[in-house]
């Protein structure tokens, strides 16, 4: 993804130049634009992926990675007591 930044960035100088020379400068706005957003786009994206990374890294006793707290529960699901009773009436029921 940061080729493609750097392709905008350079492809919105080029243009702004090219705008400069011509003297058309009504485009500056847009140009500026172009190359504004995908930074912020990107910047927003990472993070929300570092949100993610963080929360998922996260162990049992608030320290550690999920895999040690999966290897401590010896890589068994996780049944919360709602699901437990869910299953109970679900089995009278029938």
């Amino acid at each position: 993804m940061v080729p493609l930044l750097w392709i905008v960035t350079v492809g919105g100088f080029l243009l702004a130049f090219l705008c400069a020379i011509l003297r058309f400068d009504a485009a500056f706005p847009w140009i500026a634009a172009l190359v504004g957003l995908p930074y912020s786009a990107y910047g927003t994206a990472c993070s929300f992926y570092m949100n993610l990374a963080k929360s998922d890294h996260r162990g049992a006793d608030g320290a550690g990675i999920t895999f040690a707290a999966a290897q401590a529960r010896n890589f068994m699901p996780v049944v919360e007591d709602s699901q437990i009773l869910d299953d109970d009436n679900s089995k009278e029921s029938i």
